[in-house]
């Protein structure tokens, strides 16, 4: 049985110029690595990319 933790990840976007979109995304992962590609997954969705053209 593998342990989960909870890991916090951030990414920022540059959508406009100059406006910064920071985007934060809490998921549960075994490693840091595993972690950053679940939260790159949900921002890379279409519903994520459009609310971050505000």
């Amino acid at each position: 049985m593998n342990s989960t933790d909870r890991w916090l990840i951030g990414f920022r976007y540059h959508n406009l110029p100059g406006r910064t979109v920071r985007c934060f995304y809490l998921v549960d992962a075994v490693d840091p690595q595993r972690a950053r590609q679940i939260a790159a997954a949900r921002a890379n969705t279409a519903a994520h990319r459009a609310g971050t053209t505000l």
